[in-house]
C-alpha cells in the first residue's frame, strides 16, 4: 500500500519535471555510487578491523569491522530517498524548501564521499 502511494505522489508531482531538483537527484545519485563503489573496492578484501574514526586531537578514535564503512553510503541513499519525496510533496507549496532540500542532499553526499576518501587514506 505505500509503495503504491509513493508511486502515485512520484509520478503525479509536478516537481519531477524540475531541472534543479532533477539534476540535484541526477548529482547526489552519483555521488552515492562513487562512495559505495570507491569504498567496496578498496575495503572488500580486508582483513581485522578498520579504523573507523579518527580524530585530530586523539588520533584513532574506533575500530571496527570492515562492514561499518559501508554505513557512510548507506546513510547517503537514506538521505537521498527522504529528502527527494519530502522536496516532491513539498514542491507545490514551498517551492524554494524543495529546492534547499534538494541542495542540502547534494552537500551531504559530498562530505560523505570526502569521508570516504578520508578514510580510505587512513586505511591503507
Amino acid at each position: 500500500m505505500l509503495i503504491v502511494r509513493l508511486q502515485e505522489l512520484i509520478t503525479r508531482s509536478l516537481g519531477r519535471k524540475d531541472k534543479v531538483i532533477l539534476s540535484g537527484l541526477i548529482f547526489s545519485v552519483v555521488l552515492n555510487l562513487i562512495s559505495w563503489s570507491a569504498l567496496l573496492f578498496y575495503f572488500w578484501g580486508f582483513t581485522g578491523y578498520a579504523i573507523i574514526g579518527y580524530n585530530i586531537y586523539f588520533g584513532i578514535s574506533s575500530f571496527g569491522p570492515w562492514q561499518m564503512v559501508l554505513l557512510l553510503p548507506l546513510t547517503g541513499s537514506l538521505v537521498i530517498l527522504v529528502n527527494f519525496l519530502l522536496a516532491l510533496v513539498l514542491y507545490l507549496n514551498y517551492r524554494v524548501l524543495s529546492y534547499i532540500l534538494t541542495v542540502t542532499t547534494g552537500l551531504v553526499n559530498v562530505i560523505i564521499v570526502f569521508v570516504g576518501a578520508m578514510l580510505i587514506y587512513i586505511n591503507f
